[in-house]
C-alpha cells in the first residue's frame, strides 16, 4: 500500500519530466533545423 501511494505521487512528476524533455528535444531540434535551413538558402543566394 504504502509503495502503491509512493509510485501514485512520483508518476504525475515522472510524466512531467518526460513531457519537458520531448518539449525541449523538440525545440532544440527545430532550431537545429531552421539554422541548417537558413545557411542552405543562404548558401544558395550567394
Amino acid at each position: 500500500m504504502c509503495e502503491k501511494s509512493g509510485a501514485w505521487v512520483h508518476a504525475p512528476f515522472f510524466r512531467w519530466g518526460l513531457t519537458a524533455k520531448y518539449l525541449y528535444n523538440r525545440t532544440i531540434l527545430h532550431k537545429f533545423t531552421f539554422c541548417k535551413c537558413y545557411a542552405d538558402r543562404k548558401r544558395r543566394l550567394a
